[in-house]
């Protein structure tokens, strides 16, 4: 893969990553304060509650998206193509934060001892 095109697909997920969290849709924060300092299960949670996170914009995502399909006439497709997005960013910015902590884990078993 070429360089440029991984920074420039990294470098839209951070903006997106960003923006949601400016709008309140994302709470890095939350997460971050309840992983204890020397302390995996305290990672194990936060992980944990990035995946209910993520997996609740998922579900949000698809009950909007069949009430649309469903014809509710509340749901606009404004709706469905915002809680679309809402949903595909926190994935992407699990999948982001996955692949740094494999990469990581990658690093710290090569390490000489």
């Amino acid at each position: 893969m070429d360089s440029a095109i991984v920074r420039a697909d990294i470098s839209q997920v951070l903006t997106r990553i960003k923006t949601m969290t400016a709008s309140g849709g994302i709470a890095p924060d939350k997460v971050l304060q309840q992983a204890p300092a020397g302390r995996f299960s305290g990672v194990l949670e936060a992980a944990r509650n990035s995946l209910q996170s993520v997996n609740a914009a998922q579900n949000q995502m698809e009950t909007v998206k069949n009430a649309w399909l469903s014809g509710e006439p509340n749901t606009s497709i404004s709706q469905v193509m915002l809680a679309s997005v809402k949903s595909r960013v926190a994935f992407e910015g699990l999948l982001v934060v996955r692949n740094k902590l494999l990469e990581s884990y990658r690093e710290i078993m090569n390490m000489p001892v």
